[in-house]
């Protein structure tokens, strides 16, 4: 018999909710809305927006409700100069939750310039564990890829291309994965 003064054996709490499966993209609105956001940025790249990605992504956003735009200069390997780009465009339109669409880049941009859109400074500042003393706006990775480091919500790439990566918490982050085909 176990009393509550015993330590645990397990007790895992992830901050990562994981909806995958054909379609999962049509989720999107209804998984922003339950975080309350009105005002969503869709972070992602030319190629992804061209084979017709974000339209699906858009209109499961409208049809929620919830008005998005769409960042979709996002380039491989994002350096930090890219996230400061998606983080000065995010600001014009006082966006209230991310969206990052497509592979590990895309979710390394968004998660980029959600440090900096809540925490101010620039993505060096944030190498390291604990280093955000804000909240963090929600964000919503939208998996395309089968296989990414995207599954990895408490880190982002080196914002340079450095093969050392950043302990960069986030919270409350939600992963979606849909395979179009």
């Amino acid at each position: 018999m176990h009393s509550e003064s015993d330590p645990a054996v397990l007790d895992y709490f992830p901050r990562t909710r994981l909806v995958c499966g054909p379609g999962s993209i049509s989720r999107l609105g209804r998984l922003a809305g339950e975080y309350g956001g009105s005002r969503v940025l869709i972070v992602t790249d030319p190629l992804l927006r061209e084979a017709g990605h974000c339209e699906a992504a858009e209109r499961s956003l409208r049809d929620a409700g919830i008005e998005c735009w769409v960042y979709d200069q996002v380039r491989p390997n994002p350096t930090s100069d890219d996230v400061d780009r998606c983080t000065a465009f995010a600001l014009s339109l006082n966006v209230d939750l991310l969206t990052g669409l497509g592979g590990g880049s895309s979710m390394d941009c968004a998660k980029g310039a959600n440090f900096l859109l809540t925490n101010g400074g620039r993505i060096h500042d944030y190498k390291g564990i604990g280093r955000a003393s804000k909240p963090m706006l929600p964000l919503i990775a939208v998996s395309t890829f089968c296989v990414s480091s995207t599954r990895l919500p408490r880190r982002i790439g080196n914002p340079d291309g450095l093969c050392q990566r950043t302990g960069c918490c986030l919270r409350r982050q939600r992963l979606l994965t849909s395979r179009s085909h």
